[in-house]
């Protein structure tokens, strides 16, 4: 008899697990916005920064962007997108000229993802996906001697050092692992955090998006992001 009291147990306690952790128990489609921040390792970078007196970068960057998801059974599929930008000043000299220089910053990704609910209660949950991408982080370095200059100069080819912007772009492809919390409210919004961790898997430099450089240094970029937002869709 306690045998059997012990096996109805157990059973019910399988039942209750399976029905938040079990594989057949949800379905839902959508799409949204959101808001994040990501850090990507700049050291490197600031080091080739620092050789030609440029300012370095200290931040990272705020960014914005937008998702679409479809799930079945637990498991998850979509894709979701971020950019942003920062920048920072300083002065340098050259040609016995001072300069007030300007590095920005941009990103710019889409990932493709897969994953897995593995916890649903039909209102919390919890996900970890993996996002497979790309994109590219610009820097646009820029020496001012004036604010303003003339139709010409802008035209024209340069004869100076002056008010010249050089633009580095560096294109990667890459994975993200990413760990998401979600709120289901009403089975039609859902609220989302998620935070990641970028992995470059390999990438190449282009300057003036011409002239692919060759012997650029090793540079890690990579680095961790999070993001908050909402998606309006079918959850259930």
């Amino acid at each position: 008899m306690k045998f059997v009291f012990l096996l109805i147990a157990f059973f019910g306690f399988q039942t209750q697990v399976f029905c938040q952790w079990g594989l057949l128990r949800t379905m839902g489609i959508g799409g949204g916005i959101h808001f994040g921040y990501s850090n990507p390792q700049v050291k490197d970078f600031n080091i080739e920064l620092k050789k030609f007196d440029l300012p370095e970068i200290e931040k990272g960057i705020y960014t914005f962007g937008g998702n679409f998801l479809i799930s079945l059974g637990g498991i998850r599929a979509g894709l979701y997108g971020f950019g942003g930008n920062n920048s920072v000043e300083g002065k340098r000299s050259y040609g016995g000229n001072i300069f007030t220089s300007k590095v920005k910053m941009e990103e710019s990704f889409l990932f493709g993802f897969i994953g897995y609910e593995v916890f649903n209660s039909k209102i919390f949950l919890i996900c970890v996906d993996l996002g497979i991408g790309g994109g590219d982080y610009t820097f646009y370095i820029t020496d001012i001697s004036s604010k303003t200059i003339s139709w010409n100069d802008a035209l024209q080819m340069p004869v100076s050092f002056s008010n010249i912007t050089k633009k580095l772009e560096y294109n990667i492809f890459s994975l993200q692992p990413v760990l998401t919390f979600e709120y289901i409210h009403k089975n039609f919004f859902k609220l989302f955090l998620s935070g990641g961790y970028n992995f470059i898997l390999n990438g190449s430099w282009i300057k003036d998006d011409e002239f692919e450089i060759s012997d650029a240094p090793k540079i890690n970029l990579n680095g961790f992001s999070i993001r908050s937002g909402i998606s309006i869709g079918i959850f259930f």
